[in-house]
């Protein structure tokens, strides 16, 4: 008993510092009106950073409103609170002015060196229920502790001494700033409302579960997102030159890439769900497997809807479709979770993801279908995913066998892409082919 009761107080932790973080995260979007640098000439300006700052008022303006008007932020505004500093945390981290200047291999030092902290931090201070607090601060460095860092490193770039109030000018910035907040905004809903909806429609325990689903679905999810992040800006410069040549050639080989990735990734997060709940979360959180089997699939979804709206529509200048379609999974999104969450608690939130991100993409692909410049759905596709279900029948023989779950994580991956990835040669994939002719120009060497 003992045992799951340590279980549920860690699920509860978890829910409520999860679901505050969601409802305080809404109120970062007033300090993030400023166009991404990926799409304006590279650079950072002092009056850039000081009208984040400005903003920062109607932010905290807003936290406070909500302090005394929502029932369930009255009873934990220390946490709201603590929660609530995420943001002027990325207000002066400046987090779009790194990837502007493609400086990556500061961005992963830096991530490196938070995750560590924040690993240390967990295990120090966090041993029960009475830890919330705790919990919270671990949240928050974990989620903008890397901007501390960006602030200290931004002294190279930015001189406080330069400001001049009289310089600012933030009325021709209003129009385009409010187009990027709008989609912000509707971005930021639409990705956190369903932790919050799952806290007010079902119980703390519900959000811990599907908090414990979604946060491994993520850890994949970002392997094929994080593409996005490194060609926004390569694109946006390329269409700026008019090199639109080089911008589809490059486009086709970035969605062949994910692609490629995702599938496989999908049918391994589905096969080895149990074993990965098991180890990273515990066999109290075992309701969390059907969660994250439900939502593997948005691995999918995301990468193409991302590879749409980051690669091709935000270089372009056509961020409305890109707020049109999450508009519309948002929408969809809000719909279900009213109809889903109260029956079938975090499976249900899981459902309601999966399928608003399935909305969100075929949305993209209907209405921009004139600005994609090759087929979203042709024979690669078809290959990848034929290929994933046999490689996905494979693993679970595997997994039947009964071996321990480190070491189901060891040899279920190790079969899973070396079948993949032979099949993928063996059907000329380009990625494939290109990761087989690096591999031989370094054994020749």
């Amino acid at each position: 008993q003992s045992i799951t009761q340590i279980i549920t107080s860690i699920c509860t932790i978890i829910g409520i510092a999860i679901m505050m973080l969601s409802i305080s995260f809404e109120m970062t979007l007033i300090s993030l009106t400023i166009l991404p640098v990926s799409l304006l000439i590279v650079g950072c300006s002092n009056n850039k950073f000081l009208k984040n700052l400005i903003l920062n008022i109607l932010g905290y303006a807003a936290i406070f409103i909500m302090c005394f008007t929502i029932d369930e932020v009255k009873q934990n505004i220390p946490l709201f609170l603590l929660l609530s500093t995420s943001i002027i945390l990325m207000t002066i981290g400046c987090p779009w002015f790194f990837s502007g200047i493609e400086d990556f291999k500061y961005v992963t030092i830096r991530g490196i060196i938070i995750k560590v902290l924040c690993i240390v931090f967990l295990f120090i201070f966090v041993q029960n229920k009475d830890d919330l607090m705790f919990y919270a601060g671990y949240t928050v460095l974990g989620s903008i502790g890397n901007y501390i860092l960006n602030f200290i490193h931004l002294r190279k770039y930015i001189r406080l001494d330069y400001f001049k109030f009289r310089d600012l000018n933030i009325w021709r910035h209003l129009k385009p700033a409010f187009a990027i907040f709008v989609f912000n905004l509707v971005t930021s809903i639409y990705v956190n409302l369903d932790k919050v909806m799952v806290g007010f429609l079902k119980d703390n325990e519900s959000v811990g579960y599907y908090t414990a689903a979604t946060t491994i679905s993520h850890i994949f999810l970002t392997a094929v997102t994080s593409l996005g992040v490194v060609m926004l800006p390569r694109l946006s410069n390329l269409v700026k030159q008019g090199d639109i040549e080089s911008f589809n050639r490059l486009a086709k080989k970035s969605y062949n890439f994910i692609v490629s990735m995702s599938f496989p990734i999908c049918g391994g997060l589905i096969v080895l769900a149990p074993s990965l709940v098991r180890i990273f979360s515990g066999e109290g959180f075992a309701p969390a497997i059907l969660t994250l089997q439900i939502i593997s699939p948005i691995i999918i979804a995301i990468g193409i809807s991302n590879f749409i709206g980051m690669q091709i529509l935000y270089p372009l200048g056509k961020i409305k479709i890109v707020t049109i379609s999450t508009l519309v999974g948002a929408i969809i999104n809000f719909s279900l979770n009213l109809l889903l969450i109260p029956k079938l608690a975090q499976n249900g939130a899981a459902i309601a993801t999966i399928c608003a991100e399935v909305c969100v993409t075929l949305t993209q692909i209907i209405i921009a279908r004139k600005f994609i410049p090759f087929k979203i759905i042709d024979k690669h596709i078809l290959i990848c995913l034929t290929t994933t279900i046999l490689m996905a029948i494979i693993c679970l023989l595997f997994m039947n066998i009964g071996y321990h779950d480190v070491v189901n994580l060891v040899i279920v991956p190790i079969v899973g892409t070396a079948f993949y990835g032979l099949i993928m040669v063996l059907t000329k994939n380009q990625l494939a082919v290109e990761v087989v002719r690096m591999i031989t120009d370094k054994i020749r060497k």
